[in-house]
């Protein structure tokens, strides 16, 4: 039935006025999309040879150490610090478990993930959204455009800036790094296929499909919260009260294993309690206490939006195209369905809103796009969505959208229940047989906001005469990537632990000097030897072993950090 209303639709094409064009599109839409896959992998590819990058290390910002020591310590059957949410790291547990802790040996393994599988699942997602919206031609071009929109946005910003988007967001945007902030767009992009679906001919399925991978969403980045006031209001305007309670009770399991992973990774619930004066001190357990903490998520600067917004004027083309570009797309989309443009349309604002309203989250730095990844679908399919408003034209695609909403099929949707339903399923029986993490595996460095694995090498310290001492540890590099050490020497430890109640993980933090909380090197190397001269007296060495996408190889996000070795120096 499909294959003959796809036929007849081409034989209108080609019966009109240029219609001659669309004999060129092939009739399997798996022929134009394998290919476009094959496109996405060439894109990547020039993308990831051009920018700064240490072997298979490029710029995350340090959050990517989150993600992959937590998905390691996993393995070694614990429970980490529940810090993030768990669902990327969850998914990249099986590399790191091949890779081992350095993340530079699992970086390959991740990136080849990413475009394997993620990539073509946001390009398929691409396509099914705009064939909703108006038919397969025009999701063709939109899905050819997904596949080479990031290399066409780097003019909108001007020379001086442009390296802020090439050099630092780009990476995290196509997935080249071990960021949550990928994983997080694509699964967004499939949760909205299911729920475009929902406007039409879609069914309790689709609902169901949308709300488990939307709360997987949730668990990779418990931010991604943010995306569900868009869908519910969309359904709303859409008259499906049946398919929003269906979401929202899809939503359940993967909120409730989110509950159980910060409670047994952090001894609390954080929207529900606020760090002990004990935690404050360095030590010690959290008090769960029983007020709703909404200053932890919503921290609302409208002094910071405003710096935004005039960042967009002072490092953009033109701050006014975008944002009438955006408006207009929300009025092409309405042209089609008020829900689809519903969806898109607050899917964005909210995330603009949340995002360019928090302090620190800035144009200038280029932290702002980084933490937008996850609404970069919202902002691609408003400008994809602008022919609809051409004359004449527009109103064909628009009835082609119309006719191609023919019954949706159920396998996406079953394979989405099947794998969604299954990770949440898996994760919250793991979370309840692990243990929770007791000793020093893993340790967090606020000073620099990193999460990596400790005691993971030897270092051998011993007094070489006249007040020096000897350190040697082996080499942690790992394939083309370039590895420095720096090296922290200081009278106490400087890695403690929290003592935990029994369900619960402790929480280690590392500083160089733990009196005044400060990461202060004694030295940096790029050799796995160096002689010291601390003085007389009794110090403990620790090695951390760092890598840098870019800039002096010496310094750099933490990699490793070395086991204590303590030496007694004369005088």
């Amino acid at each position: 039935m499909q294959d003959a209303e796809a036929t007849a639709a081409r034989r209108v094409a080609v019966s009109r006025p240029g219609g001659a064009v669309w004999r060129l599109v092939p009739s399997k839409p798996w022929q134009v999309l394998g290919g476009l896959i094959v496109c996405q992998w060439i894109v990547l590819g020039a993308v990831a040879s051009s920018i700064p990058h240490n072997g298979w290390l490029y710029y995350d910002g340090g959050d990517a150490s989150w993600y992959y020591t937590t998905a390691w310590v996993l393995t070694q059957g614990y429970v980490p610090d529940g810090s993030i949410g768990y669902g990327y790291s969850l998914l990249l547990a099986p590399l790191a478990a091949i890779a081992g802790p350095n993340r530079l040996s699992g970086l390959p393994l991740v990136v080849v993930f990413n475009a394997v599988v993620l990539a073509p699942i946001a390009l398929l997602s691409i396509y099914g959204i705009a064939k909703q919206v108006a038919g397969r031609t025009y999701a063709f071009a939109a899905s050819a455009l997904w596949v080479v929109v990031p290399v066409l946005a780097i003019p909108y910003f001007y020379a001086s800036y442009r390296h802020h988007y090439t050099d630092l967001t780009l990476p995290s945007a196509l997935g080249l790094t071990a960021n949550g902030d990928y994983p997080s767009m694509v699964l967004l992009l499939v949760a909205s296929y299911f729920v475009v679906r929902l406007f039409s001919t879609g069914t309790g399925r689709d609902a169901l499909a949308a709300g488990l991978v939307a709360g997987l969403a949730v668990a990779v980045k418990p931010a991604n919260l943010l995306f569900l006031p868009a869908v519910f209001l969309a359904l709303a305007l859409a008259r499906k009260p049946r398919e929003a309670a269906v979401l929202a009770a899809a939503l359940a399991p993967s909120l409730l294993t989110l509950a159980l992973w910060k409670y047994r990774g952090l001894g609390e619930l954080p929207a529900l309690a606020a760090p002990s004066p004990a935690l404050a001190a360095g030590g010690g357990a959290l008090a769960p206490v029983g007020a709703l903490d909404l200053d932890r998520y919503f921290d609302f600067d409208w002094e910071q939006f405003s710096r935004n917004l005039d960042g967009f004027r002072e490092y953009t083309r033109s701050r006014r195209l975008l944002e009438w570009t955006l408006v207009a797309g929300v009025i092409a989309l309405g042209r089609r369905s008020i829900p689809v443009a519903t969806l898109v349309g607050v899917w964005l604002a909210v995330f603009v809103l949340a995002k360019g309203t928090r302090t620190g989250f800035d144009v200038g730095s280029g932290s702002f796009f980084t933490h937008m990844i996850a609404a970069f679908p919202a902002v691609f399919l408003l400008v994809a969505g602008l022919p609809l408003l051409v004359p004449v034209q527009g109103r064909r695609l628009v009835e082609r959208g119309r006719a191609a909403a023919v019954p949706a099929l159920r396998r996406p949707a079953t394979l989405a229940i099947w794998v969604a339903g299954g990770l949440t399923v898996a994760a919250a029986l793991l979370f309840a047989v692990l243990r929770p993490l007791h000793d020093p595996r893993a340790t967090s460095v606020p000073t620099i906001g990193q999460y990596v694995p400790a005691d993971a090498f030897d270092v051998s310290a011993t007094p070489s005469g006249a007040g020096r001492v000897r350190l040697e540890w082996e080499s942690q590099r790992a394939g083309q990537a370039r590895v420095g050490y720096s090296i922290y020497r200081e009278a106490a430890d400087g890695l403690s632990c929290t003592t935990p109640p029994a369900y619960a993980s402790a929480m280690c933090i590392f500083y160089s000097d733990p009196a005044r909380q400060l990461l202060r090197p004694a030295a940096e190397t790029v050799r796995t030897s160096f002689t010291d001269a601390p003085g007389p007296g009794r110090w403990v060495y620790r090695v951390a072993a760092t890598s840098a996408p870019f800039g002096p190889v010496r310094s750099g996000d933490f990699v490793l950090l070395s086991k204590s070795s303590w030496v007694d120096v004369p005088s």
